[in-house]
């Protein structure tokens, strides 16, 4: 497993964090419009691309993003995933919440 890479907040709406999967693509999530959203970067053309709010999220704090290796597929293959792990309210209040996607 690798550290996420996390990058300095670039203002109230937007906390963008980065992590790079097995295969070498490199995957964003940020907060936007009360949700989290995930984009990965396209080699190819040089852009990011596919950003959509990842199901059921809500805005939140503490933003990560950290590469998992030895995942289980529906077919049983085993491979590499990124898992986004945040907190929403405040304080002993927070709630902790994950979403998990695997490699192709």
């Amino acid at each position: 497993m690798t550290s996420p890479i996390t990058a300095s907040p670039i203002s109230s709406q937007s906390r963008p964090v980065l992590a790079t999967d097995a295969n070498g693509t490199t995957y964003i999530i940020w907060n936007e419009d009360n949700q989290i959203y995930s984009a990965y970067f396209d080699n190819s053309i040089r852009e990011w691309v596919n950003a959509t709010p990842i199901p059921g999220s809500v805005s939140g704090q503490n933003l990560k993003l950290i590469r998992v290796d030895g995942l289980s597929g529906s077919n049983g293959s085993v491979g590499s995933g990124l898992q986004a792990v945040w907190t929403s309210g405040p304080g002993n209040d927070a709630e902790v919440y994950s979403a998990m996607g695997q490699s192709s």
